[in-house]
């Protein structure tokens, strides 16, 4: 009977302990992680941004649009440069969005930069079903409120989730900056300084890296090229020379383990994809993907460079636009 009563008491308590702690994990998701996601999405920045062009769109001559990789690839001190490109932004109505506000805002602008690296034309293909970022909807609705309409069931469809730290786009980067904080703090990791060093990494860690942030692009795996990403490079420079912009499809340089690790059939579908563009569009197209092959210092990891290699390929950029303009 004793042993009965102690047995039913650890239960008890076991079952009381899982509760507590998963409520714990709960309430720390959520006064943690909401947190960091609400800053990370409902920044300031799109809206300065977006405001910026619409109070000063006058001054732009040149632009240029996509992700995280012309986000840091491309950083002059021309005033008539702007860097239209954000992180995440592989959405297809949100670049024809920002090719839409360019166009209406910046009547000067003479070149547009579009990104065609791989996550630009093949990671919507992933996302299709997730909750676009809030600052996207933002955009959309304030530049286009068609697409805005078009694509509201990011957020009211069923499949939509209602934290913004559990995003399909985000979540990986959020869970992954705590816990890398939380190394860091234990000592048990470099400090993010070191981490940013490319350079610093064994063969084996720059390999593991770069498995890790292609498998986090699903472009590890054989992927179509979505309709939406057609039409919307056919539509932006259809628009752009309307106004007599000239238009340059980009490929921003990235590493040798990157590439390595990119599905062999999507790299024939991009390259095909953007050969056959730029014949169709006759536009030409500025490829660097190998352009620090002999340095890899330039990195600050395996698909972004850092500043100084920043440095080095805004001024080739610039001074080949000059010399075609």
């Amino acid at each position: 009977m004793l042993n009965s009563y102690i047995l039913i008491s650890k239960n008890k308590f076991f079952v009381f302990s899982f509760a507590f702690s998963l409520i714990l994990l709960i309430v720390l998701h959520v006064t943690y992680f909401e947190k960091f996601s609400y800053d990370v999405l409902k920044n300031d920045l799109s809206k300065k941004r977006f405001h910026f062009i619409q109070e000063d769109g006058k001054s732009i001559k040149i632009s240029a649009i996509g992700t995280s990789h012309t986000m840091d690839s491309l950083n002059s001190d021309i005033d008539s440069f702007f860097n239209y490109a954000r992180p995440s932004s592989w959405y297809p109505q949100v670049a024809y969005a920002k090719v839409s506000h360019l166009l209406k805002y910046a009547p000067n602008l003479k070149v547009l930069l579009l990104e065609v690296d791989h996550i630009s034309i093949l990671g919507y293909n992933h996302m299709v079903n997730t909750t676009m970022p809030e600052q996207h909807l933002y955009l959309l609705k304030n530049v286009n409120k068609s697409l805005y309409k078009e694509n509201k069931l990011y957020n009211n469809d069923e499949k939509s989730i209602f934290l913004l730290s559990l995003q399909a786009d985000v979540a990986p980067v959020i869970h992954r900056k705590f816990f890398q904080d939380y190394l860091v703090r234990r000592g048990k990791k470099r400090t993010p300084k070191e981490v940013s060093q490319w350079i610093t990494l064994t063969s084996k860690e720059k390999i593991e890296s770069a498995k890790k942030r292609t498998h986090s692009y699903s472009i590890d795996i054989p992927s179509n090229i979505d309709k939406a990403v057609r039409d919307y490079y056919y539509k932006a420079i259809r628009e752009a020379r309307k106004k007599e912009v000239k238009v340059y499809l980009l490929f921003n340089p990235q590493t040798k383990e990157y590439f390595d690790q990119i599905n062999e059939e999507n790299n024939l579908k991009v390259n095909h994809f953007v050969s056959d563009l730029a014949k169709e569009k006759n536009v030409k197209v500025l490829d660097y993907r190998y352009y620090f092959k002999s340095d890899e210092s330039f990195f600050k990891n395996q698909d972004h460079i850092n500043k100084k290699g920043s440095k080095i390929l805004t001024q080739e950029v610039m001074q080949m636009i000059q010399n075609n303009l």
